[in-house]
């Protein structure tokens, strides 16, 4: 990650005399960018981010003939020489404009973190617009609120849809009968301690996905799986599984406003997404049980294999997720609403009821969301804190 600060002082100020009282607050600022990751750059056309560094007052005239807009317009103050002063009035002229800005102000390390999310949007921004997301399959027929405008989401978030039928699914994988259906991941000890058989089918799966990635360029996919049962294909559970960890975003029963969630999650955290059913509610403990039949295979650490849960046939993955931060999301059908909340994972359970992974969370935001305007069924849970990130995301956006 790469950021130009762009100097801007007053003719009234001596410059030796600002740069000697900024040494110690820029060589912590400077160290701190280092520790975030970020490159300090001598050019603005070798940045990712261009920030004004309003290093005196009287400079409001001057930002203001040489500004260039940008999706976020960050204004780097400090409490010396009427800086401060100056980045306010800058900033309300900004956003009279129209113009999306935020000053910088105060401890350099906190700084640094705020740049680093800045950063994070505009580089998230930047890669979901040239996301190609495979609809394999129309979304499941039960999910009746999960229609989408392939136009507006092309203009507004920047995804590609692309339609791609399970006849040529199906062709594929029949192609795969004679040939080898090994994976990396069969070494692995869960792996190669369940059944062979079982294994390999979900590999044919996950190699017949590959082959269709490759083909249209995919970044991104969701796959009506059900329909596989019925046609003897097995489930996708395991093939999903390593295809999001390995970083291409794949959601389940082809629903496209969680995969369209999930990439933005992903995109914007570099974190593994774990796409689930809200499956319990407990109003008074606030809490939400999570539960799916799969999760990225680069989750947790602990799992193991079982049936998938509704057809008791081919391969479900079970997930034990330790106690952690976490924050659940959802965009809705229409990419004009979402939510998001914060919270913590409390128990991670194996009851033979529900689908196989399964995590206990207590949010911050009240949990009769779900049961008094939820944003359809699936929700979307990343380890971390992350809420203030996607809110400023969207603000941007």
């Amino acid at each position: 990650m790469k950021i130009y600060l762009k100097s801007i002082v007053s003719s009234f100020h001596d410059d030796n005399q600002i740069e000697e009282a900024l040494s110690e607050f820029n060589e912590r600022l400077y160290k701190s960018l280092k520790e975030e990751d970020i490159e300090l750059v001598e050019k603005h056309s070798l940045a990712d981010l261009t920030i004004s560094y309003i290093k005196s007052g009287g400079t409001e005239n001057i930002f203001k003939e040489s500004f260039e807009a940008q999706a976020i317009n960050l204004l780097l103050t400090t409490d010396m020489h009427n800086s401060l002063p100056a980045g306010l009035e800058i900033h309300a002229y900004l956003t009279e404009k129209g113009y999306n800005a935020e000053i910088l102000h105060g401890d350099p390390e906190l700084i640094a973190k705020r740049i680093k999310s800045f950063l994070l949007i505009i580089l998230a921004k930047e890669a979901i617009k040239k996301e190609k997301l495979g609809v394999i399959g129309k979304p499941s027929d039960w999910l009746i609120a999960s229609d989408v405008d392939y136009e507006r989401i092309k203009e507004t978030l920047g995804i590609e849809l692309i339609d791609i039928p399970l006849d040529e699914f199906y062709r594929i994988w029949d192609e795969f009968s004679d040939l080898s259906t090994s994976t990396s991941y069969d070494n692995e000890e869960t792996i190669a301690n369940y059944d062979r058989g079982m294994v390999e089918e979900a590999n044919r799966i996950y190699k017949t996905l590959k082959v269709i990635i490759n083909k249209y360029g995919l970044t991104s996919l969701t796959l009506r799986c059900f329909d596989l049962v019925n046609e003897g294909c097995g489930t996708g559970c395991l093939a999903l599984s390593y295809l999001n960890s390995e970083n291409i975003v794949s959601g389940c029963e082809g629903d496209i406003p969680a995969a369209i969630s999930m990439i933005i999650l992903n995109r914007l955290t570099n974190q593994p997404v774990f796409m689930a059913n809200p499956s319990r509610i407990d109003i008074a403990q606030n809490s939400v049980l999570f539960a799916h039949c799969t999760l990225p295979w680069n989750f947790c650490t602990n799992k193991e294999l079982d049936t998938h849960f509704e057809t008791n046939l081919g391969i479900g993955v079970r997930g034990y997720i330790e106690k952690n931060e976490i924050t659940v999301f959802k965009l809705n059908s229409r990419a004009n609403e979402f939510y998001v909340s914060h919270g913590q994972i409390v128990h991670s359970g194996n009851e033979d009821v529900l689908c196989r992974t399964q995590i206990t969370t207590v949010l911050d935001k009240d949990v009769e969301y779900f049961l008094q305007n939820p944003l359809g069924n699936h929700h979307l849970v990343i380890k971390g804190h992350y809420q203030g990130l996607i809110d400023k995301f969207f603000e941007v956006l």
